[in-house]
């Protein structure tokens, strides 16, 4: 190809390509590969299930009121993604009657994040994501299963 064959083209084709990428937006799902969304974020979700570790007891001190771990000064970084992770898993376990499974969460979490003694639950919270960063609000929650430890760390490797 020559070049001012290609200085023709190239400009129509790149054109074309954003064109696709805007029209994507009608589709199911916003994306149809090759051609992407040129929109940050084209789907803002619905109000969705999630678990939370909610403590009442941390290192044998009483946590009043019971608060989720994420805004307790307990860890450096409350928004880990290995500790959200493994609340999730352990929520997931405990639907799901998988005891083996639950087993080993629990001795994830109390062995790096709820030191011994401790006292929590794990909560089914149902939110829409923009009301609760903006209010805090919670459509729905329940108590899905307390715990109590004395066994774990002693101190968090993570604390502060």
């Amino acid at each position: 190809m020559s070049y001012w064959r290609l200085k023709r083209w190239l400009p129509r084709l790149g054109g074309a390509y954003v064109v696709a990428g805007l029209l994507a937006a009608a589709a199911p799902g916003f994306e149809v590969f090759p051609f992407f969304c040129w929109f940050l974020f084209p789907i803002v979700p619905g109000a969705e299930p999630r678990y939370e570790l909610v403590v009442s007891e941390h290192a044998g001190t009483a946590v009043t009121p019971p608060a989720d771990v994420q805004t307790l000064d307990v860890v450096r970084d409350p928004m880990a993604m290995d500790l959200w992770l493994a609340t999730q898993r352990l929520g997931v376990a405990l639907a799901k009657d998988d005891s083996a499974a639950v087993s080993r969460e629990r001795r994830l979490i109390e062995a790096n994040f709820v030191c011994a003694p401790s006292r929590y639950r794990i909560d089914r919270v149902l939110f829409d994501p923009l009301a609760r960063y903006r209010s805090g609000e919670v459509t729905h929650r329940e108590t899905v299963q307390a715990f109590a430890s004395t066994e774990g760390c002693r101190r968090s490797p993570w604390a502060l």
